[in-house]
């Protein structure tokens, strides 16, 4: 457990709660981990790109791979990604950071 806590640094909350007997209520606590997970997993995929920025120098420069067209589907105001159901402004930035359905592959990098 407390490998879980310094992993995405919410040890000092357990710090605080056993020196001074706080700890956030349960709808703070849930919004704090959700903040703290996804923090966590946007520096690890920072850092990933880092080792492999192939794909994302690519997606910059405008050479977006054709399956990545293949998921969308353009509605003439915004674009919808086939693969999550959800509207889109950015298709690069939907695929790098934000498409449920590609999470695994995300983290494959």
């Amino acid at each position: 457990m407390m490998k879980i806590f310094r992993t995405y640094n919410l040890y000092r909350f357990v710090e605080d709660y056993l020196a001074h007997s706080i700890f956030p209520n349960k709808d703070s606590w849930r919004n704090i981990v959700v903040e703290a997970i996804n923090t966590h997993k946007i520096k690890e995929w920072r850092a990933q790109l880092l080792r492999k920025p192939g794909l994302l120098v690519n997606i910059l420069c405008g050479n977006i791979p054709d399956l990545v067209f293949r998921a969308v589907v353009d509605c003439n105001t915004f674009y919808s990604c086939k693969l999550c159901n959800r509207n889109l402004g950015d298709i690069s930035y939907h695929f790098i950071m934000d498409c449920s359905a590609l999470f695994f592959e995300r983290n494959m990098l």
